[in-house]
């Protein structure tokens, strides 16, 4: 299965890259080249499922070079907060993008008990993005507590992609 990959674009100090393979799509964000946030969806025709969306809680600095014999001491950095730092969105709104530019009608996709204890803002930071939430039904995971759905055109979500 062949993978193709758009040239990355900064976010800051971090890099968005966008990675499609077979009838899947990933978006991802890269701090000193390792993947800190991901998006992935798999893409039917009209229908795409948003399968997971991630950022990390926050990483572990390294020393510098010259440093690193205060790690052996058992020093160590600051952990660099990543959550809370607009990541998600920056990975959601690319998700919208490449969906509105492939004429996606419908982008859904499953919140599950755990993504809630973790974040109770959830399901309102879904709907700010245009996505309506409901009970899930038969395609949703089995442990899903709630369905998210953004659609093209009628119902009450309307529009794909941020200039919809």
């Amino acid at each position: 299965m062949g993978q193709t990959a758009a040239t990355p674009e900064p976010v800051g100090e971090m890099t968005l890259g966008v990675y499609t393979y077979g009838s899947g799509l990933e978006v991802q964000v890269r701090w000193r080249g390792r993947c800190v946030g991901h998006a992935t969806c798999t893409c039917a025709g009209p229908r795409w499922k948003l399968c997971d969306l991630k950022v990390e809680e926050g990483i572990q600095l390294s020393w510098p070079l010259p440093f690193r014999v205060l790690a052996w001491l058992g020093l160590s950095r600051r952990q660099r907060k990543l959550r809370g730092q607009g990541i998600g969105t920056r990975l959601l709104e690319r998700v919208l993008a490449e969906a509105d530019a492939a004429g996606v009608d419908e982008l859904w996709g499953a919140v599950v008990p755990v993504d809630l204890e973790r974040w109770p803002g959830l399901l309102a930071w879904y709907e700010r993005h245009g996505f309506t939430v409901s009970e899930p039904d038969g395609e949703c995971l089995e442990h899903a507590v709630k369905k998210i759905t953004r659609r093209r055109s009628g119902g009450p979500a309307t529009g794909l992609g941020p200039h919809a």
